[in-house]
């Protein structure tokens, strides 16, 4: 990789570099992991927030669930070739946040966290989705597993 190319890599990062860490574990919602979300629009650095838990993990950006937050993402436990793997589901950018790397970088910390389980599973795209969502995934995962390895954890 150039020096240009890491530059550009670091600029489009929407997950600020090191603040992204467990913060909790617990019995109903599992493990929960949180970071640093930079708009690059609005300028906001916001929370980035995933629960992973054995047969799904889901996450948000923004100040919560529903209503509060600007982009959802949730993935189910399936298996592919008798291989278990976590089927990206239920994935939604409030319309005004869209192309704004939002489900990029929920898609990111999910394939990072799921990569570090003790039994490591893939992310894979559901088969039924949005025209952009596909490009979304073509653009970043062509062999539809999407990459473990760009997200930088506090250690």
């Amino acid at each position: 990789m150039t020096a240009f190319n890491t530059a550009w890599a670091i600029v489009k990062m929407p997950i600020i570099p090191n603040t992204v860490k467990e913060v909790d574990n617990n019995k109903w919602m599992g493990r929960r992991y949180q970071g640093d979300f930079y708009d690059p629009k609005s300028k906001e650095t916001m929370p980035i927030v995933v629960y992973d838990n054995d047969d799904y993990i889901s996450g948000f950006i923004g100040e919560g669930y529903g209503n509060k937050a600007r982009s959802e993402s949730e993935a189910q436990k399936t298996y592919y070739q008798d291989m278990p793997k976590m089927m990206a589901t239920g994935v939604e950018t409030d319309e005004p946040f869209r192309r704004r790397g939002y489900a990029t970088a929920l898609y990111d910390l999910m394939a990072h966290v799921l990569a570090n389980r003790p039994v490591p599973l893939d992310l894979m795209p559901d088969e039924s989705q949005t025209y952009e969502a596909g490009q979304l995934w073509r653009t970043n995962a062509p062999d539809y597993i999407w990459p473990k390895d760009r997200v930088e954890v506090m250690e």
